[in-house]
């Protein structure tokens, strides 16, 4: 797929992207369902990424302090914004980002190699900058976990690394005869009630779907010997969306943002702890304990 100017809804929120030049890029599929039939120049789109491909990428001088950092990206705050340097999994310098000081315009300097194996831009990279501008805007989050629809709701399994979320996920999905809505990170928002929205983070393609959907329930995984349900403390719920989301620490406002979105969610639906065995039967026990003890799934 040959790209130049272009623009993506990911959450109803618009990104536009503004090459150099035109490139071919590859395994864009995942990206396809959010494009827009328009392109959104700047002005028009809530995040605009003015983009340039180069051969190699000198890391900057920053005679600054380092705002934050990660093993596979740190952070200056400059004069004008913010100065971001991402790496791979070798610790391979592969993007440059100078972003404004909300994250609204973004210069992306981005290594020409990784254009053979990355969807326009690395996928972290793309979900950085949109954490960003969620952590100046009460508007939302990403919730790490998997997705399916019931009951036109969406159930959210949740937990820690190796939890089940996807074991479970595709045994709800062949249970219900639903397809998968997202597998990896999915966006909430507030708009009417507490929405969910698919994602292109998930990079399978047959669930790469712009799907949005009221959120029914979240799910917080844990594997056991038998199925059974542990109803959660609002304390335990906090810390739990706390411990397992994407959030902006980099941005000290934002974590306000989250807090309160975080109570919002926690205030509007039901949220437990599933200790399941991955078979038929906890997905069984699950969708009758939802239908008996919540008022959104209710016979």
């Amino acid at each position: 797929m040959i790209v130049q100017n272009f623009t993506v809804s990911i959450g109803e929120i618009l990104i536009s992207y503004q090459y150099d030049k035109s490139i071919i890029a590859k395994g864009n599929e995942p990206f396809v369902a959010f494009l827009t039939p328009q392109y959104m120049p700047d002005g028009k789109s809530h995040i605009m990424n003015y983009v340039s491909v180069v051969d190699k990428i000198p890391s900057a001088n920053i005679d600054v302090e380092m705002t934050a950092s990660t093993i596979y990206w740190k952070m200056w705050t400059v004069s004008s914004g913010y100065h971001i340097e991402f790496f791979n999994n070798e610790g391979l310098l592969t993007s440059i980002v100078k972003s404004n000081n909300n994250f609204t315009v973004n210069k992306i300097i981005m290594l020409r190699d990784i254009l053979n194996s990355t969807v326009f831009l690395p996928s972290d990279v793309h979900a950085f900058l949109l954490i960003g501008y969620f952590g100046f805007r009460d508007i939302g989050l990403f919730i790490h976990g998997s997705m399916i629809r019931y009951q036109d709701k969406g159930v959210i399994f949740s937990g820690i690394s190796g939890s089940g979320k996807s074991t479970i996920c595709a045994l709800a999905s062949e249970f219900l005869n639903q397809k998968i809505i997202t597998d990896d990170r999915i966006l909430v928002r507030f708009n009417d009630g507490v929405e969910c929205y698919s994602t292109p983070y998930d990079w399978k393609i047959e669930r790469c779907n712009n799907i949005k959907t009221h959120m029914g329930c979240i799910v917080y995984l844990k594997h056991g010997s038998s199925n059974w349900i542990r109803k959660l403390s609002y304390d335990e719920k906090m810390m739990k969306l706390f411990s397992t989301n994407l959030l902006p620490f980099f941005v000290p406002e934002g974590m306000l943002r989250i807090a309160k979105a975080f109570d919002l969610i926690v205030n509007s639906v039901p949220i437990i702890e599933y200790h399941f065995k991955p078979d038929r039967s906890a997905i069984e026990y699950l969708l009758l304990y939802l239908r008996q003890n919540t008022s959104c799934f209710g016979e």
